[in-house]
């Protein structure tokens, strides 16, 4: 009995045939010795990045792709920038060429000294004429820690595309609670930023809480200038725009517009003194300089004019006023306006003048001025109007902001 030999199934042959060679492929450059793929990894990526790079250690790893692995990584000659953890994940079909493209790059637990932020967005890379052994693709950070004001910002995740040239492309950074989200494009020497935020309070400065927030600049050698911020808070709106440098010491100054804002729960959790309610409109200059970034907010000094509508002014009581004021003076009460306007500046305490509140019967105008520590001093005139006249009085205000008293006028 003569057998039939099989024929051969050439499509299925075919087929382990290739998958066989791509998992060759894909092994092959990580069972030899990895210095034949990467024999100066750290001088490869220092010019890659424009700053040298150090690592502990370097393996190679298969999944959930093909990677090498570095422990320790610091960048810098200051080592500025420091990663627990890099993963690179190399383009195995650029393994033979002269230009190795690493595709991905995963970096963890990543801190960013102060010194290194501006650097960090430089736009570095090898020249035109020069060929890089290594290119760099997208870069993914995670747990990433900016040292600044003692570590208040929080943890964030950065996304990072570079160019052909490893010149930075886009950055985006966001906290790890999705409420802040920072993007950065390199532009004719500098970088264009976009800052976004909602229900967010800063880490420095002010007890001020966000409802939202969106700013765009420009960050420069030393400066960094905000052409358009607008944030809203408090039932109302602020708009502005504001320049910060930095050098021998930080120096901010600009300018915003504040529209229907709730004065009281702002002045509450600026933990100010103030015990004024009321909608505010109004007009701020303000301007610090600090030799340290975390000192600018305490420095700060405001110029501006205000305008509140439909408030009350609490524990005075102007009202009681055309009564008469004992020698003791007058302590307690509140008085209701329907407007009051006047100009403000802070700075060594605070002085308010061209005061003056209105109501329908009632018109208060003058000055006043508080020390660094509350205690109050200044004068204002009191009109009572009447069914058939109108009654005036000069008092003085004095005590301080928690206990304020009117006194007879001198």
């Amino acid at each position: 009995m003569i057998r039939r030999r099989r024929r051969t199934d050439w499509r299925k042959t075919l087929g382990t045939l290739v998958l066989v060679l791509v998992l060759v492929a894909l092994v092959l450059p990580f069972v030899v010795p990895l210095k034949r793929w990467f024999p100066e990894l750290e001088s490869q990526l220092s010019a890659a990045l424009g700053a040298p790079v150090k690592y502990d250690g370097l393996r190679a790893g298969l999944s959930p792709r093909p990677y090498l692995e570095a422990q320790n990584v610091m960048i810098g000659e200051d080592r500025a920038l420091h990663a627990a953890r890099a993963r690179l994940y190399p383009d195995l079909l650029s393994l033979s060429e002269p230009t190795v493209f690493i595709k991905l790059t995963e970096l963890d637990d990543v801190l960013v000294e102060r010194q290194a932020l501006q650097r960090f967005f430089a736009e570095r890379g090898v020249s035109d004429s020069a060929t890089p052994r290594l290119r760099l693709g997208h870069v993914h950070a995670s747990h990433l820690k900016l040292d600044l004001l003692a570590g208040k910002f929080g943890e964030f995740d950065a996304e990072a595309d570079v160019g052909r040239d490893n010149r930075l492309v886009n950055f985006a950074l966001t906290s790890s609670d999705n409420r802040v989200k920072f993007d950065a494009v390199p532009a004719s020497g500098a970088l264009l930023l976009t800052f976004t935020a909602q229900d967010w309070k800063p880490p420095a400065g002010p007890g001020i809480t966000f409802d939202r927030l969106y700013a765009q600049g420009a960050l420069s050698e030393g400066k960094l200038a905000v052409s358009e911020f607008t944030a809203g808070l408090y039932g109302g709106d602020i708009r502005g725009g504001f320049q910060l440098t930095w050098g021998n010491s930080w120096v901010v100054s600009g300018r915003a517009l504040l529209s229907r804002l709730d004065i009281y729960p702002m002045l509450q959790a600026m933990q100010s003194p103030l015990r004024v309610h009321g909608m505010m409109d109004g007009e701020i200059h303000f301007a610090t300089e600090a030799t340290d970034a975390t000192q600018l907010a305490d420095l700060l000094k405001l110029d501006g004019k205000f305008k509140l509508t439909n408030g009350v002014v609490d524990d005075l009581d102007f009202a009681k006023v055309i009564q008469g004021v004992g020698s003791d003076g007058m302590r307690g009460g509140k008085t209701s306006f329907e407007q009051f306007t006047g100009n403000f500046q802070t700075g060594g305490g605070y002085r308010f003048s061209n005061m003056r509140l209105q109501s329908t019967k009632m018109t208060v105008s003058g000055s006043m001025n508080a020390t660094p520590t509350g205690q109050l001093s200044g004068g204002v005139n009191v009109e009572l109007k009447g069914t058939s006249s109108t009654l005036s009085s000069n008092v003085q205000i004095g005590g301080t902001f928690t206990d304020p008293v009117i006194l007879p006028g001198k």
